[in-house]
């Protein structure tokens, strides 16, 4: 069964957060295309389970990932 904690148990490694001021290593080509593959895996998979469209931005320099749903447009049908 998969749960939400099950879920957050599986990435904790992946939320390491380097301290405070440190600079990460550009990363390589290869790196960066993986990384792609990823977020654009996780955020299907978050309109999947969910439902609308989901958006990511990637911020190589501090190592943050955030993944949110798209606004709505008002009015539409």
């Amino acid at each position: 069964m998969s749960t939400r904690r099950f879920f957050v148990v599986g990435l904790t490694g992946a939320l390491t957060i380097p301290a405070a001021g440190a600079a990460l290593a550009a990363p390589a080509k290869a790196d960066a295309a993986s990384i792609k593959r990823a977020v654009d895996d996780l955020t299907a998979a978050m309109a999947e389970l969910h439902g609308g469209r989901w958006k990511a931005h990637v911020d190589h320099d501090t190592g943050f990932i955030l993944i949110q749903p798209r606004p709505t447009r008002r009015g539409a049908a």
